[in-house]
């Protein structure tokens, strides 16, 4: 049965107007035969040729079809928005933060400067954690009673106290310092200790303990 595609009512067979909302019967040219055909006929109703005319369910399935790719299309940019968010997480967490494991990387001097401005807020920054920190010689002896040997990278005096950035080298790392001199530009991986305690009250010795020398 057909139906005008205004009003929706019932198309009387052979009309050309619709009897209830007089709208004009919308027809096709055949391409094959030249007769006109109604537009929601799919084929010619004289030689059969198939008009290829979209329906309107056909019309209604492209809609839908083009949303779930819509759909798909931002699903996917969400889900790369997330990966790119974790990859940056992951990278950023491998960087100069010190919880969970990472390594906080600091110059020597800046170290000093952060227990001189905060000694409490600086251990809780620094200590029992992974430190990756350079600096030049200032002074490297051999511990007493122990055969460690300490390189000073640091050095300076404030608020009448001396403040030092020590790196403790336990024995099997002594050949990494072979050829190293006062003045030279030294990077050290390790434990932070914190401040260790001196026989002076205002030695201020931050110490790490050595596991990587200039690698």
């Amino acid at each position: 049965m057909r139906q005008c595609t205004r009003c929706g009512a019932e198309w009387k067979e052979g009309a050309k107007f619709c009897v209830k909302c007089g709208a004009a019967e919308e027809r096709n040219l055949c391409p094959s035969c030249g007769v006109a055909v109604p537009n929601d006929s799919r084929f010619c109703t004289k030689c059969g040729y198939e008009m290829n005319i979209p329906t309107m369910q056909q019309f209604k399935n492209n809609i839908t079809g083009s949303s779930k790719i819509v759909k798909y299309a931002i699903g996917a940019v969400v889900l790369l928005a997330i990966i790119i968010g974790i990859a940056i997480a992951v990278h950023s967490s491998s960087g100069s933060t010190g919880p969970n494991g990472t390594v906080i990387s600091v110059k020597a001097k800046d170290m000093a400067d952060d227990y001189i401005r905060d000694q409490a807020s600086a251990e809780t920054k620094y200590k029992d954690h992974k430190i990756a920190i350079n600096g030049k010689v200032v002074d490297k002896f051999q511990f007493k009673n122990t055969n460690n040997y300490g390189i000073v990278i640091y050095q300076i005096d404030a608020a009448g106290k001396k403040y030092s950035v020590m790196i403790d080298v336990d024995p099997k790392l002594v050949k990494s310092l072979n050829g190293l001199n006062i003045g030279d530009f030294i990077t050290v991986e390790g434990k932070s200790y914190g401040i260790v305690k001196q026989d002076n009250p205002t030695d201020i010795t931050i110490q790490i303990n050595a596991e990587k020398i200039n690698e």
